[in-house]
């Protein structure tokens, strides 16, 4: 942009730039004036009565935005959200008359960058924007274009405003037909503070954009380069002459997004040559830069001689970032040489104890804690969830229910749910259930998709059902889990049957979908199908095959007796098979007698996954069909000598709110007597009945 001469057309061509390019309704083809929301906040009310607004001198009815959607929330009727461009927020309302309106509005969401066209409306002395247009950006670059075509117009209006002849309706000025757009100076004004422009001749918008973002007001737009678009951030920072801690914590903030992080030490270093301190704002930046312990070590030692440890972000930052590398040890002195501690250091001390699996750690420095918010209590629920302590996790959440003083956020209960779900605490997920749907809608997206994902693996396939159906917004991630709960309860056809209706009017599937869908597939479903299906995902789609892909197909064929197909298969996929597949393969082997191809197989399984103990007795079981007695007892032995641990399988059951689990020939449970009294009654009966029911003839 800076070599030479800003091409106009190409900041006209596109997104909705020309009225010319609206369509399809009358209302966009009313003329668009482009604006950021602090021209909008400075707007001055209209004495015409077809419009609301003037700005620069200019009737503004239609107008178009581009920034940040914030606080999206839907209704029946109309979907509010708002828009952040960097230099302010306004409320904006998108009416949902027709299902193409709910469709455009289901793809936007909460932090996606968008263009906005629109009414500006005013009510009770409050600007909002009513919206008939509304598309994501693919290109971030329209951002840039954007503002510089917002600095454009203003100037042009404004300059024909101080020569009395300026517009009286909505004007949006043709480069080509007007002037050529090289950029221009003009009066200065509200937009654009303490900069002096002439209003005789025409400059660089380069220099008039640089100057405009070197405001203090504009720091928060050149972060919104620094995210969106680093590449031209960078470039506008080599041209700003004195840049500012603001400046170079933006600079360091744009790496941290990128693949170079270590790039933000070397910003730091440049800044640090010319003078510039940092601020407390500057180290929780460079920490998430160090890749490893010596950097941060050394950007530790920096915080420490500015005097900035005392700020709890600092403190917080390394805490985190010293316990995601591994180094608990170095994250607990940073926690103990602070002085002033808040819930945000110890929430960052137990997220990093749990994430190095120190669960008990966490939970004694929680249970230390003087003072808890959701965050922290979402911490070490969800850091028992994560290590597999699930038991642990639903009891916590128990306790901090019945204190009464904590408001769950939306993270913890879906951990809760999941929780639920892996341990079959059904009865648990049911009140969280209940806690959901008196505290938030239980058909938002994210809770929706838990609820149907806990119901489901719970066996209540019909209430995941009702809460799919009923969710309004429905995302691939709630497609996908309905069409897994349903074909991990044998609903098969209902599985393929969503499926389809995915396809129709649902969203692009994913990979993720295409597990489910294949393991969908079975015996009763036609193999051509399965591969019809997985044709699909590779051509229409795009999605190349992952292993579980294949996983699934091999042990479709194998389970139809296709031994000799699921072998080609196997020696035609691009990456090496793991145990599973080999498992599986293994497996079709022994229940269709192919011994030859399954001891082959049997080989790979044990290479591949040597404490794995169910892989030794699959393997056995198929020596023990071919009367090979040596060679089982050499698999025990192999066993024994590898130390292979066979994990016993379980099962539980929930009475009262608790859970009981046993596993085989479990005698542990406090009522085992009574509970294998009863189960030989129960034997006793069948064995007597079964007696009678034999025809002595």
């Amino acid at each position: 942009m800076f070599g030479g001469q800003f091409d106009g057309s190409a900041a006209f061509a596109g997104g909705g730039f020309m009225p010319s390019q609206a369509t399809q309704s009358n209302r966009e083809s009313q003329q668009l004036l482009p604006l950021t929301v602090k021209q909008i906040s400075l707007a001055l009310l209209s004495s015409d009565e077809k419009s609301n607004f003037s700005i620069d001198g200019v009737e503004v009815n239609s107008v178009k935005l581009v920034g940040m959607v914030t606080n999206k929330a839907e209704r029946v009727t109309d979907v509010s959200l708002e828009i952040d461009d960097g230099t302010g927020r306004i409320d904006c309302t998108k009416w949902v008359n027709e299902s193409a309106d709910m469709k455009e509005m289901e793809g936007i969401t909460d932090g996606m960058y968008v263009c906005v066209h629109g009414h500006l409306k005013g009510f009770q002395g409050k600007k909002q924007l009513v919206i008939f247009c509304i598309r994501p950006l693919k290109d971030f670059n329209e951002i840039t274009y954007h503002f510089v075509e917002c600095a454009y117009v203003h100037h042009y209006n404004t300059k024909l405003r101080v020569l009395g002849g300026g517009p009286v309706a909505g004007h949006m000025p043709t480069p080509a037909a007007s002037m050529p757009f090289q950029g221009h100076q003009a009066t200065p004004s509200n937009q654009f503070p303490g900069v002096q422009y002439s209003s005789g001749d025409f400059g660089g918008v380069d220099k008039m954009v640089l100057e405009f973002l070197q405001q203090p007001s504009c720091v928060t737009l050149f972060a919104h380069y620094a995210l969106s678009n680093f590449t031209y951030a960078q470039k506008l920072f080599t041209q700003i002459h004195k840049p500012t801690i603001f400046d170079y914590n933006n600079m360091i903030m744009g790496h941290s997004k990128t693949s170079n992080l270590e790039m933000g030490v070397s910003v730091y270093a440049q800044m640090r040559s010319l003078g510039i301190s940092p601020n407390a704002r500057t180290f929780p930046l460079l920490a998430k830069a160090c890749e490893n312990v010596h950097s941060l070590g050394q950007i530790y030692g920096q915080a420490v001689k500015f005097g900035l440890c005392g700020d709890v972000y600092v403190v917080s930052s390394f805490i985190h970032m010293y316990a995601l590398i591994g180094e608990v040890g170095l994250a607990v002195r940073v926690f103990d040489g602070s002085l002033d501690r808040n819930v945000v250091c110890y929430t960052s001390l137990i997220s990093g104890f749990c994430r190095n699996g120190y669960v008990d750690c966490a939970r004694e420095v929680f249970d230390g804690m003087t003072e808890r918010n959701d965050v922290c209590c979402s911490a070490m629920v969800s850091g028992y969830i994560s290590n597999e302590k699930y038991s642990e996790g639903i009891g916590l959440f128990c306790e901090l229910r019945e204190c009464g003083n904590v408001r769950f956020n939306k993270s913890i209960l879906m951990s809760v749910l999941s929780a639920c779900a892996a341990v079959g605490t059904y009865e648990e997920g049911v009140r969280v259930h209940c806690y959901v749907r008196e505290n938030y809608c239980e058909y938002e997206l994210e809770l929706g998709t838990a609820l149907i994902d806990f119901y489901a693996k719970c066996g209540n396939v019909e209430v995941a059902v009702a809460i799919f159906k009923k969710m309004s917004c429905r995302d691939v991630t709630t497609w996908t889990s309905m069409i897994l709960g349903l074909a991990l309860n044998g609903k098969n056809d209902m599985a393929l049957d969503l499926f389809r209706e995915m396809e129709r009017i649902g969203p692009k599937p994913n990979a993720v979908t295409f597990i489910g869908i294949l393991s969908a597939c079975n015996q009763k479903t036609p193999l051509t199908d399965a591969w019809r299906l997985f044709g699909r995902m590779c051509k229409v789609y795009g999605i190349a095959p992952l292993i579980e892909h294949y996983g699934c197909m091999v042990d479709l064929l194998a389970r139809a007796g296709q031994i000799k197909k699921a072998e080609i298969l196997i020696k035609s996929m691009p990456m090496e098979p793991d145990g599973v597949i080999w498992g599986s393969f293994l497996n079709g082997c022994l229940i269709h007698g192919n011994t030859e191809l399954g001891l082959n197989a049997g080989k790979h399984v044990i290479e591949l996954e040597p404490q794995h103990s169910g892989r030794y007795v699959l393997l056995a079981n198929m020596y023990a069909t071919l009367g090979n007695w040596e060679s089982v007892t050499r698999l025990r032995k192999m066993m024994k000598v590898k130390q292979v641990v066979s994990k016993p399988g379980w099962s539980s059951i929930e009475i009262d709110g608790i859970t009981n689990r046993f596993t085989v020939d479990d005698k542990s449970h406090s009522h085992a007597k009574d509970i294998y009294q009863l189960l030989s009654l129960l034997t006793r009966d069948l064995v007597s009945s079964n007696l009678e029911s034999v025809d002595p003839d």
